[in-house]
């Protein structure tokens, strides 16, 4: 008969778990203030015994990043709390690190460790965000417009906005299935999944649908490629799966033709109330207005935003527009940085091909995600996971050079 092994608790377990803790709170935006839960997170970070910091060019880069922000935007001039929000990213970058180091873990190298440190970050910071998501989703299950409320604030949050928090669970779902992740985790990225596009068709919003489609497609071929299996027996498969769906669909199998049919998002695109074409989206044109005056307004302000009257629904224009030129190039040079982080991970050919595919379709999402909405106003909480994604990376990538 096997002894239940009880894992000893030591100071140490118990200041990361209330790192951790509040890094995972932070990523739910918990009561609206994820910045006090990133603070208070550090505090803990700061005051863990046996701590070893270490810090590198990323972290500077960052912290000219805030720095920028404090200085051009005139939102951080208004209060205290505005003027030292903008810091959380350097600081959730350097929790993570150094957050995995200690006197031991320096001492005693261990590639499967490092790996289920790195995937233990991304699950938690990814469950952060999916807990908001659902929370969102129960509080508008009857909801019969878009007009949804965001569980936090009780007032009205846009669907793309609802949206973007499920987009690392997107990613992370797609990872599972295309990986050998185990029964399990395919069993509860179905089950994930599905509630997703539940929910979405009452958010009646493309974006998800679009993530979805998009990530399987980039996994499978990510997969592909890495591990060289058959291509053509895989589409196959999911030609089948795809034929089995709409067969059950034109059956209206569950209900499931007459659910979708009464939904939001039929209702938007397929006539009724909303009645928009489902290719129609200015948010093309709203870059393109916000090109055109670039040059007009170097140093920030959110002066082209009252010329055009829209945000340019990215992190990039729309933190120009906020916080100037400094700014725009700081965070620039973050995400090249990042990215590279990432193509270093996903070549270790020493990692586990898991591991590597969660990497890819988290950075790759988040990414994608950058592109399409107002960060730095509208969930600035992304741009801090982030940062600390990518500093537990960085800290994977250095131990392993060094080893």
């Amino acid at each position: 008969m096997k002894k239940l092994i009880i894992p000893k608790i030591t100071i140490i377990s118990l200041f990361s778990f209330a790192i951790m803790l509040f890094m995972f709170l932070g990523a739910t935006d918990f009561i609206n203030r994820y910045y006090y839960c990133v603070y208070i997170a550090f505090l803990f970070f700061v005051i863990t015994p046996q701590r070893k910091f270490y810090i590198n060019g990323t972290f500077l880069l960052l912290v000219f990043f805030s720095m920028s922000i404090m200085i051009f935007n005139p939102e951080s001039h208004k209060t205290f709390t505005n003027m030292i929000r903008p810091f959380t990213y350097p600081i959730c970058y350097f929790m993570g690190l150094n957050v995995f180091n200690n006197r031991k873990s320096s001492s005693q190298y261990d590639l499967g460790r490092e790996e289920k440190n790195l995937r233990g970050a991304l699950y938690l910071m990814t469950a952060g965000f999916a807990v908001h998501f659902f929370l969102n989703m129960f509080t508008n299950m009857d909801a019969t417009d878009r007009n949804v409320v965001d569980f936090w604030t009780g007032k009205v949050m846009s669907a793309t906005g609802q949206a973007t928090l499920a987009c690392l669970l997107v990613g992370i779902i797609a990872a599972f299935l295309f990986s050998n992740s185990g029964k399990k985790k395919k069993i509860l990225a179905i089950i994930l999944l599905v509630a997703i596009v539940w929910y979405n068709l009452v958010l009646a919003g493309r974006t998800l649908f679009i993530f979805i489609v998009l990530m399987f497609v980039l996994a499978f071929l990510f997969r592909s490629i890495v591990t060289k299996k058959k291509i053509f027996s895989t589409l196959f498969v999911l030609l089948l799966i795809f034929a089995a769906v709409l067969m059950l669909y034109n059956m209206n199998a569950f209900g499931i033709k007459t659910a979708f049919e009464n939904s939001n998002f039929y209702d938007r695109f397929f006539g009724g109330k909303y009645s928009q074409d489902i290719d129609s989206d200015k948010r093309g044109e709203y870059k393109l207005e916000y090109l055109k005056h670039f040059f007009d307004h170097p140093f920030g302000g959110r002066n082209i935003y009252a010329t055009v009257g829209h945000s340019a629904h990215d992190l990039y224009l729309d933190t120009y527009d906020e916080s100037g030129i400094f700014t725009l190039i700081a965070i620039v040079a973050f995400i090249v940085v990042s990215l590279s982080h990432m193509f270093q991970f996903i070549k270790l050919k020493v990692a586990s091909f898991e591991t590597r595919q969660l990497v890819f379709c988290t950075y790759i999402i988040v990414n994608i995600q950058f592109w399409l909405e107002p960060i730095m106003r509208g969930m600035p909480w992304l741009l801090a996971t982030y940062c600390f994604i990518d500093g537990v990376l960085t800290n994977v990538l250095k131990k392993e050079k060094n080893h």
